[in-house]
C-alpha cells in the first residue's frame, strides 16, 4: 500500500513542474491532482471507520443529523439573513470571473482560494443565480462538518454522547448563522475537524496513511479561509510534540512527520505554485489586517492588542460580534447552557484529561491569535478592539467548545450517577435520568439557538447595508419586458447586488436629473424610474408633495423610515414591502 504513496507523491511532484511548462493549470492536470488524493483519502476513512468501530446502524444515526442540519441551514436561507453582504455578492462574481478556465487563487477581495467560488459557479449553473444557490455550498458544508464531528467524538465516546455532542454543534448559533452566508469559514471548520480526526488517528495508530491524509486535509483546507494556515502550522507543531513523547524509534517518528509534510505539500501543491509565482499574493490579505501593518505607533499597537484581547470576552457575553449581519441575533456566541456545560467540560478536562485539554488548547490558539492581531480601520473605530471579536476569524473555536461541552455531557452522568447510587437508586432508574437529563439540555438549548437566529429581530442597518431594497428592485425589473423603459438612480444602478442579478438583456438607465421639470419629463417617458433615498431629497419631495407625473408612487418602508421610491406605470404592482402613497 505505501506503494500508493510513493507513487501519489511522485505524480504531483511531476505535475507541478507541468504547471511552469504550462504556464497554467490546464484541467486534465487539476484532475489528475485531485483524482490522485481520493484513493489515499479512501483509505484513510475506511480505516477510520473501522478504528472507530461505527456500526451499521450509527449509519442511520449519521444520516438523521446530516438530514436535521441540512433543513436547518437551508430553510429560508435567501431571505435569512435579509438581503446580502457585499463579500458575498464578490464571491458570487468571483465563480463567473474563475468561468470554465481553472486558477487556484482569486485577486479579488485582497485574495482568496479558490475552492468556495469553483462550488458556487456549479450551484449558480445548476440551479441558476439566486441567493439561495450562492449560498448552497456553505449550506452543504455545514451539513457535513456535522457528520465530521459525530466522527470525531466517536474517537472519545460511545454513540449516545456523539449523538448528542453533535446534535449541540449541529444548532450552535453561531454555527447556523456562519453556514447560511457564503464565507470560508463553514469550510475551513468541515476541514479542520478532519485534520484533527486524522491527527489523533496518527498518533493512536502509527499508520503512514492517516498521516498522509492529515496533510492532504491541511493542504485542501488552505483554499479555504486565510487562518486557516496558522491551523496548519499550529497542528504540524502539536504532531512534532505527540511525537517526540511517543516511545519508538526516532527514525520512524522522522518518517511520520515526513509523510505528513510531503503530503501537505501534495494537497496544497496548485496553490503553492501559484504562491511561487506570485509571492505578493500570499500574504496580501493578511497584510490588510495585520496590525502590524497600519503604520501604528508601538503604543498604538500595543493598546488595540490589549483592546482586542478584552474584547475576547463577548465571545461568551452579549452583544457579541459587533458586526451583526453576522450575529443577527445581536448576543454572544454560544448559548447559556453551551457555555455552561462547555465550562463542566473544561473543568472535567483539567482534572481527567489533561492530553485533551492540551489539544483544545492549541489548536484554539491560531483563531484567537489572529483575531487579536487584525485591526479593523473605519470612521466607526473610535475605541481600542473595534469589531471584535470577528466571527469568521474565531469561528474554528467552536469545535473545541462543543468537544468541551460533550465532555462536560459526560462529567454530568458522572456525577449524577454517583449521586444516585450514594441514594441507592437502581441501575434503571440512573440511567433513565441520565439520558432525560441530556435531552432536557439538547431541547432547551436548541429552542434558544433556533429563536436567536430565525427568530431575529428586524435591523435597520443591516436591510440597508445587505440591500433588501435593491434585491426587490432587481427581481421586479427582471421580470418586466427587456424593451421597457427603466430608470434607476446611481445608487441603486452601482449597487453591486442590483448589477450582479440584473438579467443582460434588461438595460437600466441612469436618472440623475437636475431639475424638477427634468425628472417629471423622464419619469414621465418612462415605464419605471427607481430613485433611492439618499438622492435628492428638495426633488423628491416635491414629486411626492405635487406628483407632476402619470405614475403611481410606492416607498420601501423601513423601521426608521423610507430607504428607496418607486415611479411605475403599472398600477397594480405588487412588491414585499412596498407600499403606495
Amino acid at each position: 500500500m505505501r506503494i500508493l504513496l510513493v507513487g501519489t507523491a511522485i505524480l504531483n511532484l511531476l505535475l507541478f513542474f507541468s504547471f511552469f511548462i504550462t504556464k497554467g493549470y490546464p484541467w486534465v492536470f487539476i484532475f489528475l491532482h485531485f483524482l490522485s488524493l481520493l484513493p489515499i483519502l479512501f483509505i484513510a476513512t475506511k480505516k477510520a471507520i473501522l478504528a472507530l468501530q461505527i456500526a451499521k446502524k450509527e449509519y442511520i444515526v449519521i444520516a438523521i443529523i446530516f438530514t436535521f442540519s441540512i433543513i436547518l441551514r437551508l430553510y429560508n436561507i435567501g431571505t435569512l439573513t435579509p438581503g446580502m453582504q457585499g463579500d458575498e455578492v464578490i464571491v458570487a462574481y468571483s465563480a463567473k470571473e474563475l468561468g470554465s478556465s481553472y486558477s487556484p487563487f482569486t485577486t479579488s477581495n485582497f485574495g482568496h482560494g479558490t475552492m468556495i467560488p469553483y462550488m458556487v459557479l456549479i450551484a449558480t449553473r445548476i440551479f441558476g443565480d439566486t441567493i439561495t444557490s450562492i449560498r448552497f455550498p456553505s449550506a452543504i458544508f455545514g451539513g457535513l462538518g456535522v457528520i465530521v464531528f459525530y466522527l470525531l467524538l466517536r474517537f472519545y465516546f460511545k454513540p449516545s454522547l456523539a449523538f448528542a455532542g453533535s446534535l449541540f454543534f449541529a444548532f450552535a448559533y453561531t454555527n447556523i448563522a456562519l453556514s447560511r452566508v457564503i464565507y470560508e469559514p463553514t469550510a475551513a471548520i468541515f476541514f479542520q475537524i478532519i485534520a484533527i480526526l486524522f491527527l489523533l488517528l496518527a498518533i493512536k495508530k502509527k499508520d503512514f496513511f492517516y498521516y498522509a491524509a492529515l496533510g492532504i486535509i491541511l493542504g485542501l483546507g488552505n483554499y479555504t479561509y486565510i487562518n486557516f494556515r496558522l491551523f496548519t502550522l499550529f497542528s504540524l507543531l502539536l504532531l512534532c510534540g505527540f511525537l517526540i513523547l511517543q516511545k519508538f524509534q526516532l527514525q520512524k517518528k522522522i518518517l511520520f512527520l515526513s509523510t505528513a509534510v510531503i503530503f501537505l505539500v501534495v494537497g496544497i501543491m496548485p496553490l503553492g505554485h501559484y504562491f511561487l509565482i506570485h509571492p505578493d499574493q500570499l500574504v496580501a490579505r493578511a497584510a490588510v489586517l495585520s496590525i502590524f501593518n497600519q503604520n501604528l505607533s508601538m503604543q498604538e499597537i500595543i493598546s488595540n492588542i490589549h483592546g482586542n484581547i478584552s474584547q475576547l470576552r463577548y465571545i461568551f457575553l452579549s452583544p457579541g460580534d459587533p458586526n451583526f449581519r453576522i450575529n443577527p441575533g445581536k448576543t454572544a456566541m454560544f448559548d447559556i447552557t453551551t457555555i455552561v456545560l462547555a465550562f463542566i467540560g473544561f473543568i472535567y478536562l483539567i482534572k481527567r484529561n489533561i492530553k485533551v485539554l492540551i489539544l483544545v488548547g492549541v489548536l484554539s490558539l491560531p483563531f484567537i491569535v489572529s483575531d487579536i492581531l487584525a485591526y479593523e480601520s473605519g470612521p466607526a473605530n473610535t475605541f481600542y478592539g473595534f469589531a471584535h471579536p470577528n466571527t469568521l476569524r474565531i469561528s474554528g473555536i467552536i469545535p473545541f467548545v462543543i468537544l468541551c461541552v460533550t465532555f462536560g455531557l459526560y462529567g454530568l452522568k458522572k456525577i449524577i450517577e454517583r449521586s444516585m447510587k450514594d441514594n441507592q437508586s437502581s441501575e434503571e432508574a440512573i440511567q433513565m435520568t441520565k439520558n432525560y437529563g441530556v435531552v432536557v439540555l439538547l431541547i432547551f438549548s436548541f429552542f434558544i439557538n433556533y429563536s436567536l437566529y430565525f427568530m431575529q429581530s428586524y435591523d435597520p442597518y443591516t436591510h440597508t447595508v445587505n440591500g433588501v431594497a435593491q434585491l426587490k428592485l432587481v427581481q421586479y425589473v427582471n421580470t418586466m419586458d427587456r424593451e421597457k423603459k427603466i430608470y434607476a438612480s446611481t445608487q441603486i444602478i452601482d449597487d453591486i447586488r442590483f448589477t450582479y442579478f440584473l438579467k443582460k438583456d434588461h438595460k437600466v438607465l441612469l436618472f440623475n436629473p437636475k431639475t424638477l421639470k427634468e425628472a417629471t419629463k423622464i419619469i414621465n417617458e418612462s415605464d419605471l424610474v427607481l430613485i433611492n433615498s439618499n438622492f435628492d431629497l428638495g426633488l423628491i419631495t416635491e414629486l411626492i408633495e405635487h406628483n407632476p407625473t402619470n405614475k403611481r408612487i410606492m416607498v420601501h418602508k423601513v423601521m426608521d423610515g423610507i430607504d428607496a421610491f418607486l415611479f411605475t406605470s403599472d398600477q397594480e404592482l405588487a412588491i414585499d414591502d412596498f407600499w403606495p402613497i
